[in-house]
């Protein structure tokens, strides 16, 4: 019995160094496992890193080159509308410039015939003054 007991011991002692021997290499290969997980993860964490970098600059890109563009637009739109403004002016300048004519004439046939008369006038008086003196 008691090498029975003997025998069940270093079995049992057996049996606890192997399990000991198995975790150690279970943790060896766990730990190896994890290492190679956490460096392909690391690596592909810095391809993602480095290609929003890339998106990041052609958005900074495009939003420069937005920028110019509307700033361009701005000043066209800015020498455009002056041109229109001055269209403007120049086409209510030759409005009035053609009322007046239109008007002018008109009023001046009145008005130059009034003079004529006047000074018709003005020289038969003068006339009949001379005659009295």
């Amino acid at each position: 019995m008691e090498e029975v007991k003997k025998m069940i011991s270093e079995l049992a002692t057996q049996i606890r160094d192997h399990m000991r021997e198995s975790n150690k290499q279970l943790s060896k290969g766990w730990n190896t496992q994890l290492k190679e997980e956490l460096t392909t993860i690391r690596e592909e964490l810095k391809q993602a890193r480095d290609q929003l970098q890339e998106q990041n600059q052609e958005i900074r890109d495009t939003y420069e080159e937005w920028k110019r563009a509307k700033e361009e637009m701005g000043k066209r739109v800015g020498e455009v509308e002056s041109q229109l403004d001055r269209m403007k002016r120049e086409k209510r300048r030759n409005k009035v410039v053609m009322m007046g004519l239109k008007i002018g004439s008109g009023e001046q046939k009145q008005l130059i015939e009034k003079v004529t008369k006047f000074l018709e006038e003005k020289v038969k008086v003068e006339s009949k003054v001379k005659k009295f003196m």
